[in-house]
């Protein structure tokens, strides 16, 4: 069956595998030269002779491993701290006033749903404790997923490379990050997230296509940057299911470039690529 397939069907059978796991449209032409480049080094370490004998083995691994790793490979996980930073703002703002308005502790959740390894998480942990320094006293918590193990791994860990000093704040890295990634000689230069900040945040492997173990409702949803990725009928999916999970004046956060234009959903917008919930959905 394999050694039949042209090259084009190869390509439309891995496009059509990962769409299926996890909602990717990587069915153009012009994605060929991705999915080579980056299965290639996964196919020499496994010493296949080539793409198709790699494609059988992810096809035939009945456990479903290998289709993850594969999918890990091909998700792009590119990002940095404070990304759009308006957005971090507006969320600011909105916990800002909530904080404000609440005697005793106040109860907030947020979800960043594609936390790659991490930076957009731990952004939002240090933007609230810039508001409010005493946010221990609070019931404040901060799910972090992504379909990437190998990102969620990254992310936990919480270490990242010495070039932060170039792109974040001075005030902002002398004071939520310290120096050095453990105790081994190696990581002199990175920086690691300190444990105040660390400990708002959970981190878990989540499919967006899957089902969702989630019980409650978020005050803000960060679902940014992926939904470009989608073919419209997975968007629409999608963002049903996020609209479920606001709670009645929470936010949805989606990439500057990807905004719901052209798709169905029972939002408004408030700010460029912000939503919430129309009144009859409250």
């Amino acid at each position: 069956m394999y050694e039949e397939l042209t090259d084009k069907d190869l390509f439309q059978h891995i496009a059509e595998k990962v769409h299926k796991y996890c909602g990717i449209d990587l069915h153009s032409d012009k994605k060929r030269e991705l999915i080579k480049g980056r299965l290639g080094r996964r196919v020499r370490e496994l010493e296949f002779k080539n793409l198709r004998e790699y494609f059988r083995y992810v096809d035939s691994d009945v456990s479903g491993k290998e289709l993850a790793h594969m999918v890990d490979l091909l998700t792009t996980n590119h990002t940095h701290f404070f990304r759009e930073k308006t957005h971090l703002d507006l969320l600011g703002s909105a916990f800002e006033s909530r904080l404000q308005k609440t005697t005793g502790m106040l109860k907030y959740r947020i979800w960043s749903a594609v936390c790659s390894s991490g930076e957009e998480p731990y952004s939002i942990a240090m933007t609230l404790a810039e508001i409010c320094p005493d946010l221990a006293k609070h019931d404040v918590k901060i799910l972090a997923t992504d379909i990437s193990r190998t990102a969620v791994g990254k992310a936990r860990a919480a270490i990242y490379d010495a070039d932060l000093s170039q792109t974040i704040d001075l005030k902002i890295l002398s004071k939520y990050f310290t120096k050095g990634g453990g105790q081994r000689e190696r990581d002199v230069g990175l920086y690691s997230v300190i444990q105040d900040i660390r400990s708002l945040v959970s981190f878990a492997q989540l499919n967006l296509l899957d089902p969702w173990p989630m019980k409650g409702k978020f005050d803000a949803i960060f679902c940014r940057n992926v939904m470009i990725y989608f073919d419209t009928p997975t968007k629409e999916r999608l963002v049903d299911r996020l609209t479920d999970y606001l709670s009645p004046d929470g936010s949805l956060y989606v990439g500057h470039s990807e905004g719901l234009v052209g798709i169905c959903h029972q939002l408004k917008s408030v700010a460029p690529a912000v939503y919430k919930l129309k009144e009859d959905r409250k």
